[in-house]
């Protein structure tokens, strides 16, 4: 397995087998798959390979005036979750991050997604907000438009 920066071939690739991903949940995932994450942030998007086929990816980018690194999506395919490939994508996102002078790290998720919060809560983010008042999970409100509440992530590196 090997991780390289995406090419439009494994950005196809990803599209084209999305429910493989995300099951049932592609359809609502698929907007968030914008092209720009190939075309303008290809230099920080990451895919694991296994021969020609894409097994994970991260889309991310960094914003040098902020000195941030953002991850705006990470995807394992159903059949190899819990197997090292989005630690393994984060950590090699995050090297690069420190290359070009970052020192912190930011990721965003809705409060259903129990499975992101609890994998990045096991890599040493910390989530920012005030308790939600049905889970005591911390949430901004409205970070996403009015009634969008996300839980936010943050960790320095």
């Amino acid at each position: 397995m090997e991780i390289q920066k995406i090419t439009k071939s494994d950005f196809d690739q990803i599209l084209s087998q999305l429910s493989d991903f995300w099951g049932d949940r592609s359809t609502e995932v698929v907007l968030l798959h914008h092209p720009l994450f190939l075309y303008e942030f290809g230099d920080t998007a990451l895919v694991m390979k296994e021969n020609e086929k894409v097994l994970g990816y991260l889309l991310g980018f960094m914003l040098p005036h902020k000195k941030l690194g953002y991850i705006h999506f990470i995807g394992t395919r159903l059949t190899r979750r819990k197997k090292g490939i989005a630690k393994s994508l984060y950590s090699d996102f995050i090297e690069n991050c420190k290359k070009a002078g970052c020192n912190s790290i930011k990721a965003i998720t809705p409060l259903k997604n129990t499975g992101s919060i609890e994998f990045h809560k096991t890599l040493g983010f910390t989530l920012i907000g005030d308790p939600d008042t049905e889970t005591g999970i911390p949430v901004i409100k409205n970070y996403n438009g009015l009634g969008g509440d996300r839980v936010v992530f943050v960790k320095n590196i």
